[in-house]
């Protein structure tokens, strides 16, 4: 005999599909963290390389950045990059935000990712290729053991 209005049993995460899993995860509001100005961003932004009358050849390259502006949502319309230069919403192809806070001070870390040129007082970000070495690279940074 089947009631009406009778809810189903509240599935475990054993038994759960993946795919509800990541519903769940996306639609429930109190896991959802929010960007805020000031904390750590890595910018991943594709490259584009045109071949001599070739095909396109494109790359990802990730940067480490920080939270320049936010929506009142909380998604992040803006980073500054190490060297000070702006990357909007449209420049990238993903962002990841540390909402969790584990980066402390995040100015000391951006520096520490920095290339210099001997003798000279140029300097810009690093671009990783790989996102494992792009975290690696910050955690190192922060002094996070891996």
């Amino acid at each position: 005999m089947v009631r009406l209005g009778a809810r189903k049993p509240a599935q475990t995460l054993d038994r759960a599909k993946p795919e509800m899993i990541r519903e769940q995860h996306m639609t429930n509001n109190s896991t959802t963290s929010v960007a805020k100005r000031g904390m750590l961003a890595l910018v991943q932004q594709r490259r584009s390389y045109s071949m001599l009358h070739g095909p396109t050849h494109g790359e990802f390259g990730y940067t480490p950045a920080k939270v320049a502006s936010v929506t009142r949502d909380g998604t992040v319309k803006a980073v500054t990059l190490a060297d000070g230069r702006r990357v909007e919403r449209r420049d990238w192809q993903f962002i990841e935000v540390d909402c969790r806070g584990l980066v402390a001070n995040v100015d000391d870390v951006l520096a520490r990712l920095v290339e210099t040129e001997a003798g000279r007082p140029i300097s810009w970000p690093i671009e990783y290729r790989d996102k494992a070495a792009a975290l690696a690279a910050i955690k190192h940074a922060a002094g996070i053991a891996p």
